[in-house]
């Protein structure tokens, strides 16, 4: 009897956790598949039932499947994995979507790599990246790519110059939403592999902690090349995992319905995801292929031959590959492993044109686990020869095109100026050692940092785990993510603070299942590594109450900039208020009884905190980081465009793109109309003056500069330089970094 009720109570536990795979299976994988549960006992049905199929009769207190609301229920007790990725998704669209287009771009780089974008969608041409009059050599193009399918999917950026950029709000929805919908992108993949592989509990909770990770929603509502490359390394990762650890990866493909003769199953999803993202590039890059010159392909290879070439070939070849692996594909796709595996090499190609490193860390991450694991024998089922391949089709069309275009002066620039030195002498940004990020994670994880210390702990000291603990690999194999990246990015010699950023999604997923563990009772022993990680709760609150610039360093360039004091803006009350919100729950995770409580009420807290961080805090401060305010001010005043906007002393990227490129007039390509002045002697803006008296100009620059303008302006000829002195005013000085000024001659 005794066994008969385990057996029941096993069946129900299993059934709670059940999740199907990417297919809809009804099974589910890893540590927790079973069917769904069993009829209820008031009505047994009179022949058994399987899995998704087995009906379940309403209650009293149930709603029946004849109402609405009974129909939501039954789907929901059948599918339980996509009601719950449903709401994950709806959950971090609800948080991230709301008021991410109600504040300016931030210089510089939202703006730098916003204005490389419109100039793809101005002149038609997406393969090759422009800034100014010059080429763009210092990233790969998928940043500015879904940037100007926002602006297409919004119908702007095919002017040049004018006001309109400024005037709309429009503006920033259509730049910051793509990368707001890949931070979604890699909640819903992280959450999948953690409820498909150990519970849909801990998925839940896992999601949730990441959502609210400053570090992760901060470049989530940041339009730079960070959370795409982080999104797409989550999301390939996650696939890794369930292609070598879902318990049904090789079963055979399920058919979703017959379309005819053909049987549709998920390997349609994949070559249609495939086949939307590269036939428009080989569309595009064959209208331009006839265009270029031929070059020598030999990119970084010094002391080799050249191999001349016809672009055309190139092209065709490439298209052939192409071609090649789909048609390899269809042939190989046997199991759902296989779709899995064919997702996450697809998501490392362009993983390659995001940021090139998801690629390096997705293999370093993989050999750690190896090592660490001594589970060789996965690389056996990981179709590595297909994955370079398809690495390869993916991520070389674009830099083959790119080198074609633009020669020699790209490829030294991109490859060794931007990628080697980056890494191995410094180039821009901080340097340091392995601890310049740990401030940094400490300020960009909390609050649940505090719970950091715990997870990693639990992670490491327990023993390696069995081969069918799917649990313990997914723990372990996050782990190694974790160490991996951090290493990666401390080693590399040139560092930003959001640099790191790849290592979070690691550290918070740990997080969950901790909390995971925590809630079963499973964790135990925990209270010393509670303690240290309330402590580092502490001193990290005690560090951004007191330097609330904190939140905006973890993905700002400058980090000496001042803050904005003057204007009032002051939020030690509300962050202090936050951090001992915060940590009364936190405190109460100690408590076994009140675990489950005080899991919510961290929810809510951290909840909260995002909303303020990004719809309150965010946008009260962008005035100052961005100068959309300013340039609109100077639109709404000038009469035509005989009153030209100057930049003077500054290139903060801002000033280019708000007037879409009108200070730097790349279409008449003309010196003259070129407003653009950063020499510091002055010289250069004065001789531009001279020739055009009888007309107002206004000057953007920077606040601290702007007696050096006046003068500059009185070293006029006497009657020039006496009206520009007498009619010099300062008309917008709302950002406490530029000034807007205006003048007559």
């Amino acid at each position: 009897m005794k066994n008969k009720d385990k057996t029941k109570k096993g069946t129900k536990s299993e059934a709670a956790t059940a999740a199907p795979d990417l297919a809809g299976s009804p099974s589910g994988s890893g540590s927790g598949s079973a069917p769904a549960p069993a009829p209820a006992r008031s009505a047994p049905s009179p022949t058994p039932a399987r899995g998704d199929d087995a009906p379940r009769a309403a209650t009293a207190a149930e709603p029946t499947a004849t109402t609405a609301w009974g129909r939501l229920v039954a789907f929901a007790r059948r599918h339980p994995f996509a009601v719950a990725l449903t709401g994950v998704i709806l959950f971090a669209l609800a948080v991230y979507v709301p008021m991410a287009g109600s504040y300016g771009l931030w210089d510089p780089w939202e703006t730098h790599y916003g204005e490389v974008a419109r100039r793809m969608v101005h002149e038609n041409d997406y393969l090759f990246t422009r800034w100014q009059n010059e080429s763009f050599r210092s990233k790969p193009p998928l940043t500015f790519w879904i940037m100007s399918a926002g602006m297409k999917a919004f119908g702007i950026g095919g002017t040049w110059g004018g006001g309109d950029f400024a005037h709309s709000a429009v503006t920033e929805w259509a730049i910051r939403l793509p990368f707001v919908l890949f931070g979604v992108f890699g909640i819903a993949m992280a959450f999948t592999a953690i409820a498909r592989l150990v519970s849909l509990r801990a998925g839940l909770i896992a999601a949730v902690v990441l959502t609210t990770t400053p570090f992760y929603f901060f470049l989530a509502r940041h339009a730079i090349t960070d959370m795409p490359a982080c999104a797409l390394l989550v999301g390939g990762l996650s696939c890794y995992l369930m292609a070598i650890y879902s318990k049904d990866a090789e079963q055979p493909l399920p058919v979703w319905f017959e379309l005819g003769p053909f049987k549709v199953t998920p390997l349609w999803l994949f070559l249609g995801v495939l086949g939307a993202f590269m036939l428009p590039q080989f569309i595009h890059f064959w209208q331009f292929a006839l265009k270029f010159p031929a070059r020598p392909i030999f990119f970084l290879l010094p002391g080799k031959l050249p191999v001349r070439t016809n672009t055309t070939i190139i092209m065709a070849v490439t298209t052939a590959c192409f071609l090649g692996l789909v048609a390899w594909t269809v042939l190989a796709c046997k199991t759902r492993r296989h779709v899995w595996l064919f997702f996450f090499y697809f998501l490392n190609g362009m993983g390659v044109l995001a940021k090139v490193y998801p690629p390096l860390e997705s293999g370093l991450i993989i050999l750690c686990f190896l090592i660490v694991s001594g589970d060789w024998k996965i690389l056996l089922r990981s179709s590595i020869g297909w994955g370079i391949v398809c690495v390869l089709v993916v991520a070389l069309p674009w830099h083959i095109g790119m080198y074609q275009r633009d020669g020699q002066p790209w490829s030294q620039e991109y490859f060794i100026h931007h990628l080697l030195k980056r890494t191995a002498s410094g180039v821009h940004g901080d340097r340091g050692t392995f601890e310049y990020f740990l401030q940094q994670l400490g300020v960009g994880m909390w609050p649940w940092v505090a719970l950091v210390p715990a997870a990693l702990i639990r992670a490491v000291a327990m023993p390696r785990p069995a081969a069918g603990d799917v649990r313990g690999k997914v723990r372990l194999f996050l782990a190694c993510w974790a160490v991996g990246t951090f290493a990666f990015y401390s080693l590399m010699l040139t560092k930003f603070h959001h640099y790191i950023l790849p290592c979070v999604p690691a550290l918070m997923l740990l997080v969950g299942l901790f909390l995971d563990d925590l809630i079963a009772g499973k964790a135990r022993g925990t209270w010393l590594a509670g303690a240290l990680g309330m402590i580092i709760f502490g001193f990290v609150a005690r560090d951004f109450v007191w330097n609330q610039q904190r939140f905006i360093h973890l993905f700002v360039y400058n980090y000496g900039r001042a803050w904005p004091f003057d204007y009032g803006l002051d939020f030690k009350k509300w962050l202090l208020l936050f951090a001992i919100l915060a940590a009364i729950p936190m405190l109460a995770l100690l408590w076994t009884r009140a675990r489950r409580a005080a899991l919510y009420a961290t929810f809510a807290v951290a909840i909260g905190f995002t909303y303020f961080s990004i719809d309150h805090y965010l946008i009260k401060i962008s005035p100052h980081w961005s100068q959309k305010y300013l340039i609109n001010t100077y639109y709404d005043l000038r009469k035509d465009s005989s009153e030209k906007l100057i930049a003077w002393q500054m290139n903060w990227r801002g000033e280019n793109f708000y007037s879409k490129s009108e200070i730097w007039d790349y279409v008449t390509n003309d010196p003259d109309d070129q407003t653009v002045f950063m020499q510091v002697d002055n010289t250069q803006i004065q001789n531009y003056l001279k020739t055009r008296a009888g007309h107002r100009y206004f000057v953007i620059t920077e606040k601290g500069r702007v007696d050096g303008l006046r003068g500059a302006l009185r070293a006029l000829p006497d009657a020039m330089g006496t009206k520009a002195s007498d009619s010099f005013q300062i008309v917008d000085e709302s950002s406490n970094k530029f000034t807007l000024v205006a003048f007559e001659i």
